[in-house]
């Protein structure tokens, strides 16, 4: 990738990627929970829906941020672990530094080796995908940041999401392509959104992008996302976010007579410490092989067939440890305003 972009991740105040009234606005959230602003008013797709008919080539898995346990141990229900069963692959993000040097600034996050026993014990290593292209890469040293990429791959986990790997090519033809729009400390060890340009995208197969991109607390995402999407829908054949830290509507746009997947935002999968809002996201599989035609015959273009997803609730067990599992719905602070949100938007 001699001829790619080297990243362009500012300096920000206080170790925040956002602008300084949107660093306020990210605080009063915390403080307040999630905003329930829908302007694109947008809704969630049925929880099992047919995209398009394929001819199924492999089903692949994604969940969102894997958050800082702040030392405890993570585990995951037998649900979780059937929701993924059928998978072929698993993708997450892959949000802390996996380190125990010491913490440069309070919002630095950093794992330990119990992380990846809870994500082994979801799901085999060796088919598990994790990006690294996010707002806390830069939050340690290069060189702990490096460290920390040999040793999840040293446990068996496949990384990606390093400038010079921003993409993974998970099964035969079907790559998962990655960047990060924020960076809360400059760093040029993951792309930024300048990259996806780069992205060969035209080749034979399946292109899925999955951005480290929108804003933090908001159930829904901005227009300027809603836009994005669409443009990315032209070069990519799915579109699964993540950065939120809570859950965003899972969609279908039709572009050129395919039906393609966009889930805005996963969510958060884990954290560890004592704040109510981190502690949901979803869980989403998909199929993805050759379009069939009317009559039943394959077609020379990939696509995006069965999209099945649930809720996930993060919860504590005990002061040591933390219980993964899938959930129905949103708690009532969040539903409700996810609710009232649906009706302002029908007005």
């Amino acid at each position: 990738m001699g001829g790619d972009p080297k990243p362009n991740f500012p300096k920000h105040p206080f170790n925040s990627p956002y602008p300084l009234h949107e660093t306020l606005a990210w605080l009063w959230r915390n403080v307040t929970g999630p905003s329930a602003k829908n302007p694109g008013s947008l809704g969630y797709i049925d929880r099992h829906t047919i995209l398009n008919p394929v001819d199924k080539k492999c089903r692949i898995g994604f969940i969102g941020d894997i958050m800082e346990l702040n030392g405890k141990a993570l585990k995951v229900s037998e649900s979780l672990k059937g929701f993924f069963s059928d998978c072929d692959v698993l993708i997450g993000n892959f949000e802390a530094t996996l380190t125990h040097a010491r913490k440069p600034w309070i919002t630095d996050l950093r794992h330990d080796g119990k992380v990846l026993e809870g994500l082994a014990a979801l799901f085999p290593p060796e088919r598990t995908f994790l990006s690294v292209a996010n707002n806390h890469a830069g939050d340690f040293s290069p060189e702990i940041f490096m460290d920390s990429c040999r040793r999840v791959e040293g446990a068996g986990f496949n990384i990606f999401g390093t400038v010079d790997r921003p993409f993974a090519e998970v099964v035969d033809q079907v790559r998962v392509y990655t960047a990060s729009r924020w960076s809360n400390k400059p760093t040029r060890l993951i792309p930024d959104m300048g990259f996806v340009d780069t992205f060969d995208t035209g080749r034979s197969g399946f292109h899925v992008f999955y951005p480290h991109w929108g804003w933090e607390f908001e159930m829904f995402p901005r227009l300027e996302i809603i836009g994005e999407a669409r443009r990315f829908l032209a070069r990519f054949d799915a579109v699964i976010g993540h950065h939120s830290h809570t859950p965003q509507p899972v969609c279908a746009h039709e572009t050129s007579g395919v039906v393609k997947p966009v889930a805005y935002s996963l969510g958060n999968f884990c954290f560890g410490r004592p704040f109510r809002n981190y502690y949901f996201g979803l869980a989403l599989k998909m199929d993805i092989g050759l379009l069939l035609g009317q009559s039943g015959s394959k077609v020379a273009r990939w696509a995006a067939g069965e999209c099945t997803w649930s809720f996930l609730q993060c919860r504590f067990l005990n002061s040591r440890e933390l219980l993964i599992d899938l959930t129905e719905e949103l708690p009532l602070h969040l539903s409700s305003r996810t609710s009232c949100a649906a009706q302002r938007s029908r007005r």
